[in-house]
């Protein structure tokens, strides 16, 4: 499961840092998972969560 959440996580952090550098603002530096998370579930919803590519 981490591995799964992980690659989640970390992509929506990404998202998010992208997001605040295109408002002009600074990004931030945590170690916290929880707002990128909460990042992700606010755009997209509990799709989020799914798969975003198929298996091979």
């Amino acid at each position: 499961m981490d591995k799964k959440v992980g690659s989640l996580i970390g992509l929506s952090f990404y998202q998010q840092q992208m997001l605040r550098i295109a408002e002009g603002k600074a990004i931030q530096h945590t170690t916290n998972a929880w707002g990128a998370l909460l990042f992700s579930l606010k755009h997209q919803g509990l799709s989020a969560l799914m798969p975003q590519r198929d298996k091979e």
